[in-house]
């Protein structure tokens, strides 16, 4: 309750900002926080009714976000792609070797026809012992094909068919168990289809299947997921209608648990009103079902234009989230899916109010808190086997948290992200969620001092967090510097050198399992 109040006191803050007697528009579109970039015109489109606002509008997509279990993003580093304007290769072969990774390889192929894309990717990476048995080696091959229609087309205009598929593997050992030397092998693949339309005014609407899964070599161990979805929005002028939803059915073969089949399912219909120049309000119902689970809940958000560039946002959004074993594997490798199938996390009530701040698409900021009551809270736990981790659920969890996020778009003094997370996350108890930091920082700026040289530093931290309910024991914080640098030798042809860990800190995530010491990794970057 002391988390409600204290999150009741922040709206009215942010409310008492509001400008009385303002009659502007909306803007036309409200820059979602990814780079911009220089695309070819094209003809302006009628913004929707209702913007689609959720955290994701306040979160860059590209930095550490909320994550399926422990709320933090594994440090795989800011994707510095986003600091690139839009190329229009055709091939990219990036090479990379170092002291900890031996070799690494990214090679991409893209082919466009008139109105078929094709894109494919090949890549393969090896992380050496940096200490005794803990490396790491991966490859993968992905391919997709893109078919549109053009916008004018008397048959289904605007329609984009998408197909892609992927092949990945990996192997590492489970270095921090009772038996460091355990090789773990996966493979995984999917192939999916999508349907979408997205430019008509008056209806927007898409679908997509997929197929998925996972095997462990080692154990035989093997899950098939499939997938199914779609939306549709029909846009009335003032008034609107949406509804989305999906299915997803897991099947499992040589696990311990008798149950190995699941259906989920889940809907969420919105009524969209705009009766206002300044504002836009959605109000709707989710609903979902796992098993003989059901969950139902009125949703409602509401979106405020204060002045020029300056946005209110709040939302009430309980709902189910539904995790199969691939997605927790993809959050902690170090996971035992034979003793857990899937974990069915019910946010039983969610508030969020976030103040949004545009300067002229020159810099970004936005700050803003929410609130949640969750049900079957999962968290990792590795008492009963070292190293090899099992999920635990909690019920009646609160969870304050904070939020910011800043861009800096290019200019003569270059680039800049950050975004800061401050999380206080407790049971009934007062205990704080095990593998859940209490603050989480990521930044990055990235500046060309001279015509071919060009400099990213970068920061990846996190605070304190505990690895037992009863909070007795707890990692050191998590401290990664970085520093890139590239050097354009001619038109298409770069040499880099990225420096990690540069404080050389004994960095953990997961209970003895140490990441990466100090890595040096040098390399080229060919585009034609």
């Amino acid at each position: 309750m002391k988390k409600l109040i204290t999150l009741f006191i922040i709206s009215c803050s942010l409310h008492a900002q509001q400008s009385e007697g303002q009659s502007i528009e909306l803007p036309d579109f409200v820059i979602t926080g990814v780079q911009s970039i220089s695309i070819p015109e094209m003809e302006k489109q009628k913004p929707d009714l209702i913007q689609s606002l959720s955290e994701e509008f306040f979160t860059p997509h590209f930095l550490p976000h909320e994550l399926n279990l422990k709320d933090y993003s594994t440090p795989n580093g800011i994707d510095y792609n986003i600091f690139r304007q839009l190329e229009y290769n055709t091939g990219t072969l990036i090479l990379g070797a170092g002291n900890n990774t031996l070799p690494a390889g990214h090679l991409y192929f893209n082919q466009n026809y008139n109105q078929f894309l094709l894109n494919t990717h090949l890549w393969g990476s090896n992380t050496t012992e940096y200490i005794k048995n803990a490396g790491y080696n991966e490859s993968g091959l992905s391919a997709s094909a893109d078919i549109f229609t053009n916008s004018s087309s008397s048959f289904l205009p605007g329609l984009k068919i998408n197909f892609n598929g992927l092949y990945f593997r990996d192997n590492y050992k489970l270095y921090a168990s009772s038996d460091p030397g355990y090789k773990r092998q996966k493979e995984g693949y999917k192939s999916e289809i999508s349907i979408s339309s997205l430019v008509s005014d008056r209806i927007k609407y898409g679908m997509d299947g997929s197929y998925e899964g996972i095997k462990f070599r080692d154990t035989n161990f093997k899950e098939e997921v499939i997938k199914a979805g779609g939306f549709a929005k029909l846009n009335f002028g003032k008034f609107g209608v949406e509804v989305k939803g999906g299915y997803q059915k897991q099947h499992l073969r040589n696990t311990f648990l008798p149950l190995r089949d699941y259906d989920y399912i889940f809907t969420n219909a919105d009524l969209l009103f705009g009766f206002i120049d300044i504002m836009n309000f959605k109000i709707g119902a989710f609903y979902s079902k796992l098993g003989n689970t059901e969950f139902f809940s009125p949703t409602a958000s509401v979106d405020i234009k204060i002045d020029e560039g300056i946005l209110l946002f709040a939302e009430y959004d309980p709902r189910t989230e539904f995790f199969n074993v691939n997605d927790i594997l993809n959050d902690n490798r170090y996971f035992e899916p034979l003793f857990r199938n899937n974990v069915l996390k019910k946010v039983e009530s969610h508030i969020m109010l976030a103040l949004k701040y545009d300067y002229s698409e020159l810099i970004e900021i936005s700050v803003g808190a929410d609130y949640k009551q969750v049900d079957n809270q999962p968290y990792y736990n590795d008492s009963v086997n070292k190293g090899i981790f099992n999920i635990i659920t909690l019920n009646d969890i609160e969870h304050l948290r904070f939020f910011s996020h800043l861009i800096i778009h290019k200019n003569r003094f270059g680039y800049l992200i950050a975004d800061i997370y401050y999380n206080d996350i407790e049971d009934k108890n007062d205990k704080t969620v095990p593998y859940v930091p209490d603050l989480e920082i990521s930044a990055a700026y990235n500046f060309i001092p001279f015509g071919r040289i060009e400099f990213i530093p970068a920061l990846f931290y996190v605070g304190r967090q505990y690895i037992d309910a009863a909070n007795t024991i707890n990692l050191s914080p998590y401290i990664d510097l970085s520093l890139t640098a590239k050097y354009q030798m001619f038109s298409g042809f770069k040499i880099w050198i990225e420096l990690n860990n540069i404080l050389n800190r004994s960095n953990f995530l997961f209970n003895g399992y140490q990441e990466k010491t100090f890595d040096i990794i040098a390399g080229i970057d060919y585009r034609w």
